[in-house]
């Protein structure tokens, strides 16, 4: 790496540690400013720090490499995580319901929803437990992936992975275990703005290189087919890593059924939302329930700008077929090849820091659900502000310290991935729809249902599911047959476990359901409660609920129509550009209309 832009990243990261410690006044307070800024922070603030921890090294380099494997072809991956429709559903009505609680954290909230009794402690402790379990399984990845990177670029660390990745996380302790929710928000407001210079950088430099002599000179025809039966011929010519592509290659025919398995996925994701910490933080942060509502759009507008950097790397690395070996090098040919000295040195500070905010943001707000919900109610409850800030930090070290020991030491960190994603994740997917939507379900329930999708992901380790789940993929010719397996197996048994345990056990107080319909007004199978809520406010929610469930479908083709545009207009298919332009006029007047001009005004 040139001196000019070892020098960039050095000082970078550093200047991104001293906003960090400069945040760490304000946080001097309560436990509320340390996990939520109290609740002061404007919503624009808080929509840009969302945008930053949705960018990471490691998405950025597998996503490029895929469009620049297949193209077009490679926008249909976009629902495999990486377009976040959850958002939208967030947009319309989840972040104004969760504001509308008055909580700090997911666990919090089940005890509006639960009660304070032993069925509401037990769903609080396991969406606590939960919680800790995840953001320290996902530590091992961030520190490889730092290791990874800074060790390939910055010559001090060569062969030293895991002594880059120490340095990593201790700067991001040196400020996080200090500052919390404010070090995470002013870290990620100055992260954003790099982020988005070097989108437009990048995309205006496809934009301009992308003439038609270009495209015929490196790209295939097939390249520009968005149908995976279209063009045999697809991968960039000359590519060096075809043997590797191969298998995918061969399976592209088998993709729109996996399609299809990840829009599903998608919406039981968006009716379960809030399932996670980091996503839920900053609408409990916001200062009221419209602001809450408008941090999502944000959100969604400034992520879906991620597709012109992402578009923009398959391009300008065509030419470099012979140097790529495989996909996910894709980004740093681009980086060490095409980007000019000083610019690749932001490049690199800026997706370093992005891996920066999507650890602090975990961090923070993963703490907070030890000190809020397991530390203060259940082992001290007379703790003083002081003590649980300080329990904050120490929580927050923890969670660094102990996740940087398994980076280290674990030897098989990709099977554990999975098994957060497909275990943790998908068992708690039915009680957490469940939670909002049917008034019969209760805090018993959740606590079963999270409880049996732990052990069905734990099954599937067991040899008879091994064997079970080998009969049936090699006997069906379904692209990712492994993975919906795994999806459904272990949803299905947490469903099975959710509605059990449910009804084996006695309804949510009605006083306690009362309140909370009246607090948060859902819609769903509500009608036992409705008839003995108050009546002003049940036909208010139902007029509300009518104009939320007609917009999620237009707000969700809204959300999808931007997230596609960026990469057909760095493509230049002007044939779908053109269509989709339009479906995002309609789309977006429809929900400023009937969306925004209903948002409730501040009290």
């Amino acid at each position: 790496m040139p001196l000019i832009d070892l020098t960039i990243v050095i000082v970078y990261l550093l200047l991104m540690t001293a906003v960090g410690m400069w945040a760490s006044k304000k946080a001097s307070g309560s436990t509320d400013e340390y996990f939520l800024g109290g609740r002061s922070m404007p919503w624009w603030l808080l929509g840009i720090s969302g945008m930053a921890s949705f960018v990471d090294v490691g998405a950025t380099a597998l996503v490029s490499g895929i469009l620049y494997l297949l193209g077009m072809k490679g926008i249909w991956f976009m629902w495999n995580g990486h377009i976040a429709l959850l958002l939208s559903f967030q947009m319309v009505y989840a972040a104004k319901w969760m504001r509308r609680s008055g909580c700090a954290t997911n666990a919090e909230w089940m005890t509006l929803r639960f009660g304070r009794g032993r069925p509401g402690s037990a769903a609080r402790v396991a969406t606590a437990i939960g919680a800790l379990a995840i953001a320290i399984g996902f530590m091992p990845f961030f520190w490889r992936g730092a290791g990874e990177v800074l060790s390939g670029f910055i010559p001090f660390f060569e062969g030293q992975q895991n002594l880059a990745a120490a340095c990593f996380f201790g700067l991001i302790a040196l400020y996080t275990v200090s500052s919390g929710f404010h070090g995470v928000i002013y870290t990620d407001f100055f992260q954003a703005f790099l982020i988005l210079f070097l989108i437009l950088y990048v995309a205006t430099q496809a934009l301009y290189t992308g003439t038609p002599e270009y495209f015929a000179q490196h790209a295939p025809d097939g390249w520009f087919n968005p149908h995976p039966n279209g063009a045999t011929e697809s991968t960039p010519r000359d590519y060096s890593g075809v043997q590797a592509a191969k298998s995918l290659m061969d399976q592209l025919p088998l993709l729109l059924p996996l399609v299809g398995f990840w829009f599903l996925n998608n919406i039981l994701q968006g009716a379960a939302t809030p399932f996670d910490a980091w996503t839920a933080q900053r609408y409990y942060a916001a200062k009221n329930e419209r602001e809450a509502s408008l941090v999502s759009a944000q959100w969604i507008s400034l992520t879906s700008l991620r597709w012109l950097l992402l578009a923009g790397i398959a391009v300008l690395a065509l030419p470099y077929a012979m140097d790529i070996g495989h996909p996910e090098k894709t980004f740093s040919t681009v980086l060490t090849k095409v980007l000019p000295v000083g610019i690749s040195g932001l490049m690199l500070a800026a997706l370093i820091s992005a891996g920066m905010s999507t650890v602090d943001t975990t961090v923070n707000s993963c703490a907070a659900y030890y000190v809020k919900d397991i530390y203060q109610p259940f082992i001290n409850p007379d703790a003083s502000e002081k003590k649980l800030t300080r329990i904050a930090h120490i929580v927050s070290f923890l969670i660094l310290f102990v996740g940087g020991l398994l980076g280290t030491f674990a030897t098989n960190i990709d099977s554990v991935w999975n098994w957060i994603i497909m275990g943790l994740f998908v068992g708690t997917l039915p009680p957490n729809i469940l939670k909002w939507f049917w008034w019969r379900f209760n805090g018993w329930g959740f606590a079963g249902g999270c409880i049996s999708g732990f052990l069905a992901a734990l099954a599937t380790f067991l040899p008879v599911i091994q064997n079970l789940k080998a009969n049936l993929t090699t006997s069906i010719p379904l692209l990712g047959a492994d993975q919906i397996f795994t999806f459904s197996f272990v949803f299905i048994i947490a469903t099975l476990g959710t509605i059990t345990f449910t009804l084996c056990s006695q309804p949510t107080n009605r006083d306690e359901l009362v309140a909370f319909y009246q607090n948060t007004r859902p819609f769903g199978f509500w009608g036992p409660i409705r008839a003995i809520a108050d009546s002003h406010t049940v036909a208010h929610a139902k007029a509300e609920n009518k104009r939320d469930i007609a917009l999620l479908p237009i707000a969700c083709l809204w959300h999808f129509s931007l997230f596609t545009l960026w990469p057909c207009l760095i493509f230049k298919q002007w044939h779908f550009v053109i269509p989709l332009l339009a479906t995002l006029l309609v789309t977006g007047g429809l929900l400023w209309k009937f969306w925004y001009k209903n948002l409730k005004s501040p009290d």
